[in-house]
């Protein structure tokens, strides 16, 4: 990837604001094993989630500033990250630190319309959360005041509120492609609710209860289910000569439990890898490697991914048996949903890719370091995944964790390959991958039809992309287990009465009569190769059958 060095706008994090990181760090994680010496139970996640705020905002000023962006593209993306930063900070807790509160303030700056009402909001927020700001960013923020000014005065401002009119007469645009990207938009549920967030932030005070009712409405007549998974979209701006989306759009299924430990062959959950960046110090910092939380021994933590295009998507069937996994002629593991089986699955699928699992503060750190290194260039889709496709992967994960877009830039390929991206990430590859089949089963029925792109979205629907994703047929051969119907019945009685101890005995039990009866058939195995975990066991019934 060949890159000329720009200037940048002092996005990345100064020397004192990194040390200033790394005590709010070492405050927030422990120096004796998990979870001890910790002041607060939330102050690492926290503090990671911060992290990824910080990575994300860095990418806004590239993508508002991109070439080839209309007024109402531009404000859309402005709003989004508006809204982002409103809904972590007051949902979440997630409190940014002063470079994310300036690269926003950047951003600002370089929208075409007047952005003073928010630069005096973010500047509020930011002595709020006690942050006294730096020369820097007090320069930044005065440059943003004078061009809102300049903007104002010289009559090139623009109110958000033509967005709409200024997308319905584009000059020489095809009504076409102002329907897909509108078909588009509507498809990913997170959108709506960043832009609607991001542009009350002009709203008076007090005038928020009375934008509220909808939103409230909503929820009372939505019935949304618990998913598994979660995701994120990365749309080119679609303009007169885009090709259709249904041709151009990739699907990217993503998942973490990807690799067990050497010695115990202990598979962590998700919340356990999050729990092993709580380390201060040591050579296995930087590489990425954590505790295995039953053994104690180093491993680093992968993520799978796996590229679909819309027909491979569709084609391939999802329910298929092609992984085996070990030990399955002792233990009835392939008869096990794969949420609760002790054992990996063995996937000799080609087009799977493994990166290291990363930390949301080594992640912002190595953006950082591209962006000092070859300037905003690098926040590209395309050109930061040829150039560093663990950082991407990783980064795109977190996005779709978060709920939010891809900030990447991104502009309309001249060959065939694809525009469009949405990943979609979960703890286990089927369901990642069911996911992706739901979602090109949706996306095929609907951009087919944009005329009639309301007939196919549920208004009350939070997520249209994953409205097919049906997750009581999914795994609906638990009824049909003898074990594991026995411990769901356990589970739903200690629902009405609110006591899991029956539950836990059942499975205990269960535990026993499994350990005599393939011990019987091969003695030399241990207690955990034929053992179903309990917590996991509970956690997987209670949330995907109850």
């Amino acid at each position: 990837v060949e890159m000329s060095k720009s200037p940048n706008p002092l996005l990345e994090r100064s020397e004192k604001e990194l040390e200033e990181a790394d005590r709010r760090r070492r405050m927030a994680t422990s120096y004796q094993g998990f979870q001890k010496q910790r002041r607060c139970l939330w102050q690492l996640p926290k503090l990671m989630g911060s992290h990824f705020l910080g990575a994300w905002l860095l990418c806004i000023p590239a993508q508002v500033a991109q070439p080839g962006l209309s007024h109402s593209q531009q404000s859309r993306y402005l709003s989004r990250a508006l809204g982002a930063l409103r809904l972590l900070r007051s949902k979440q807790r997630i409190v940014p630190d002063e470079a994310a509160y300036r690269a926003l303030m950047v951003a600002c700056g370089r929208s075409r319309s007047d952005r003073r009402a928010e630069l005096v909001k973010l500047f509020g927020l930011l002595r709020s959360d006690g942050i006294f700001p730096s020369a820097v960013t007090l320069g930044q923020y005065t440059r943003a005041l004078a061009e809102g000014y300049s903007k104002r005065t010289s009559g090139d401002d623009q109110d958000d509120d033509a967005t709409v009119i200024e997308l319905a007469s584009i000059a020489g645009a095809s009504q076409r492609g102002v329907e897909w990207e509108a078909a588009l938009n509507a498809m990913d549920g997170h959108l709506s609710p960043l832009e609607q967030h991001g542009r009350r932030w002009r709203n008076k005070h007090g005038s928020d209860k009375i934008d509220d009712r909808e939103g409230v409405e909503k929820k009372k007549r939505s019935n949304r289910s618990w998913l598994p998974v979660v995701y994120s979209s990365s749309f080119v701006p679609i303009r007169p000569e885009a090709r259709h989306p249904e041709k151009s759009i990739q699907l990217v299924a993503m998942w973490s439990r990807t690799r067990a430990c050497r010695n115990c062959a202990y598979i962590p959950l998700e919340e356990e890898v999050q729990a092993g960046w709580d380390v201060v110090g040591g050579d296995e910092e930087s590489s990425g490697a954590i505790s295995c939380p039953r053994c104690n021994s180093l491993f680093v933590p992968m993520l799978g991914v796996r590229h679909f295009t819309m027909e491979e998507a569709q084609n391939s069937d999802m329910n298929s048996k092609a992984s085996s996994y070990e030990l399955s002629q002792v233990a009835d593991f392939e008869s096990l949903p794969p949420q609760i089986c002790p054992r990996l699955a063995t996937d000799e699928k080609s087009n799977v890719l493994f990166v290291a699992y990363k930390s949301p503060a080594s992640v912002r750190a190595a953006m950082e370091q591209y962006v000092e290194e070859f300037g905003e260039e690098i926040l590209s889709r395309e050109k930061l995944r040829q150039l560093d496709p663990e950082l991407f992967y990783n980064f795109f994960w977190y996005c779709a964790r978060f709920s939010l877009p891809l900030p990447l830039t991104v502009a309309q390929s001249r060959d065939e390959s694809p525009d469009h991206c949405i990943a979609f990430a979960g703890w286990d590859q089927a369901v990642a991958e069911r996911a992706c089949y739901s979602a090109a089963r949706v996306l095929s029925s609907s951009l087919t039809d944009t005329c009639n792109i309301a007939d196919h979205i549920d208004p009350f629907d939070d997520h249209p992309l994953l409205s097919r994703f049906n997750l009581q047929g999914f795994y609906s051969s638990v009824w049909d287990h003898e074990e594991l119907s026995k411990i769901l019945v356990c589970l739903v009685e200690a629902c009405d009465k609110r006591d899991l101890k029956p539950v836990v005995e059942c499975v205990v039990e269960n535990n026993r009569q499994r350990k005599k009866n393939y011990h019987q058939g091969a003695s030399m195995l241990e207690d955990s190769a034929v053992e179903l975990d309990v917590y996991r066991t509970i956690l997987y019934l209670a949330k995907y059958q109850c």
